[in-house]
This record gives C-alpha cells, structure tokens and sequence, in this order.
C-alpha cells in the first residue's frame, strides 16, 4: 500500500493462493496524517515459465477501512459583553465532538487575549460536559497575562463540552478575539 504518496509498503506476510480458488485477506496499515488517501497495488508473481501468455485476473474485489474522523468544532462568546473598565466577564469555548463513534485524542486550540483584556484573578477556569467526556488536556490561563491555550486533550464521541475562563477588561475599547483553529490527531 501507499499512503498519501509516500513510498508503498510490502506486506510482511505474503497473500497466497490456490489454483482455481482464491480466497485471500491480508492486512496493510496505512499512516493516519495527511489527506487519508491509501493506493494499493496488486502483483501476481509466479506465472509458470511455460505460460508466457498467463494473465491475472481480479474481480469483486472489496477494499475496507476506515473514514477519517470529522473535525471537532471551536465556539466561543463573553457571557458579558460588553465588558466595562474593570469588570471581568466568562469567556466560554465550546468544543463538540460531532463523530458519534470516534474519540478525539491531541485537542488543542490556543487564544491570545487582545490588548485591553487580561485573563482575570482569579481565573475561574471550569470545564464541563452536557454530553461525552473532556479528559486529558493541559489547559494554560495563567492570571495577569493574553493567553490561554489547550493541549492534548480526549474530547469522547459525540462530546460537547465547555472551557470557561474569566477575563478582564483593563483598557476601554473595542477589541477582536481570535482562536487558532481547533485541531486533534485524527484529522
């Protein structure tokens, strides 16, 4: 096999059959990063010498594994907004697990606060589940600086869960927040 164009692979084990009848399975694993698109070659060795005019034929033949896993989703809102001057605000992060069999494993996503907002003391840092499991995730929101950041996290199939963390509005304005996309190993 060959997967997402690399170099293709040979079977430790080789696929045998018998004359008239053949009836065969092997297993190739293929890597799980990239695009997911796996390329199978098939060679028949061995023709009798005698047989210059063998030919192979293959039919009915089922290849079957795995689709990759659907990307888990990012949401966020300040449960107050907007934030006066030296008033602090929840800001929640919502991830969802929409695969209804597939464990997410390496959930992380990073949000650097604007200028003007600080994560608050304390932090309030809180997370819950209504559905599925979050476990796992190192999760960074340390008092008094911009950033918050989640890593290695297992967000369970068909999980939603929240990341709650106070901030502070320290500087009158108006601000853009933006997160870094959501990422797992699986996609």
């Amino acid at each position: 096999s060959q997967a997402d164009s690399g170099a293709f692979a040979t079977l430790a084990t080789p696929i045998s059959a018998t004359k008239g009848s053949w009836q065969a399975s092997g297993t190739q694993a293929a890597v799980s990063t990239g695009v997911g698109s796996t390329t199978f070659r098939i060679n028949a060795i061995g023709a009798s010498s005698n047989k210059p005019a063998a030919s192979l034929g293959l039919d009915n033949i089922t290849i079957t594994g795995c689709p990759r896993p659907v990307v888990p989703t990012l949401s966020k809102s300040f449960l107050t907004s907007p934030i006066a001057r030296g008033s602090a605000s929840t800001l929640r992060f919502t991830l969802t697990n929409p695969n209804a069999s597939t464990a997410l494993t390496g959930v992380g996503f990073s949000d650097t606060l604007p200028t003007g907002l600080l994560v608050a003391t304390p932090n309030g840092l809180v997370t819950s589940c209504t559905v599925g499991t979050f476990t796992g995730a190192t999760i960074t929101a340390t008092q008094g600086t911009t950033g918050i950041s989640i890593s290695g996290g297992t967000l369970s199939a068909n999980a939603n869960c929240t990341i709650s963390v106070n901030v502070l509005g320290n500087v009158a304005g108006s601000y853009t927040n933006v997160s870094t996309p959501i990422t797992s190993t699986e996609t």
